[in-house]
């Protein structure tokens, strides 16, 4: 009899671990189908921000990566192919950021543009999503020759730029003027993810010109960048190697 109730037993356990394991099946196939606890369902299910997101942060390590040396040797490189392009040469006004961190140098553009005699005018965040340039005025541009871009203030995130109440505010003027943009990765087909702010796509969707954007090679991307509709592509990317399109 203590045997017959042991193999009883025995069967009940048995029985109630087979159910267990079903429903555990039925729970693994749910996470599956929703994508929950499954990093691959995850990302097939990404959102343009998010996977902006995610190539923004590899270039950007990419960009970071290149030791100072190489990141002012490219830099010159660039600039010279920018000087040599007729758009430059036409404008009369450059609207041009002042690099920050392992941006591509724009301080000898701006140099060289101010003693060219080219109104240069640089960013200054003025709210959410919004910014106005500001000429450097002759004062300005004398300390910068002499000490570089830190001649500016520290503005917004850290990023020099010109005193906004005490410059003169650049009018849009877009026959006579090219924009030079910065940002984090760009495509083949010319496709730009900026730092995710919008400054640029809002200023520009206002304010149309000829716009190019400077960055190193290792920022290009080898799949393509999903637009969103807010976005504004630059038409001309400019790095060591050349400009794109080619």
């Amino acid at each position: 009899m203590k045997r017959s109730e042991t193999d009883s037993q025995k069967l009940e356990k048995k029985m109630k671990r087979s159910k267990t394991d079903r429903k555990s099946g039925r729970n693994a196939k749910n996470r599956k189908r929703t994508g929950k606890g499954n990093m691959a369902e995850t990302t097939q299910i990404q959102t343009p921000v998010d996977r902006k997101r995610i190539l923004r942060k590899k270039a950007l390590l990419l960009r970071d990566g290149l030791a100072a040396s190489e990141r002012g040797q490219k830099s010159r490189q660039i600039a010279e192919q920018l000087f040599r392009h007729p758009w430059y040469q036409e404008a009369s006004f450059l609207l041009v950021y002042a690099a920050y961190r392992s941006e591509v140098s724009t301080e000898e553009i701006i140099c060289h543009s101010l003693r060219k005699g080219k109104k240069v005018c640089c960013p200054v965040v003025t709210g959410k999503h919004e910014m106005t340039f500001c000429i450097i005025d002759d004062r300005l541009a004398e300390e910068i020759l002499h000490r570089g871009i830190n001649a500016m203030q520290k503005g917004s995130f850290g990023i020099p730029e010109p005193d906004a109440e005490a410059c003169v505010h650049y009018v849009y003027e877009p026959e006579s003027s090219l924009m030079l943009m910065p940002g984090c990765a760009f495509d083949d087909l010319g496709n730009r993810i900026g730092y995710g702010g919008g400054f640029y796509d809002s200023y520009l969707a206002q304010r149309p010109m000829r716009t190019i954007a400077l960055f190193f090679e290792c920022q290009r991307c080898a799949e393509k960048i999903e637009r969103e509709m807010h976005d504004v592509k630059p038409e001309l990317i400019l790095t060591e190697n050349g400009f794109w399109p080619r």
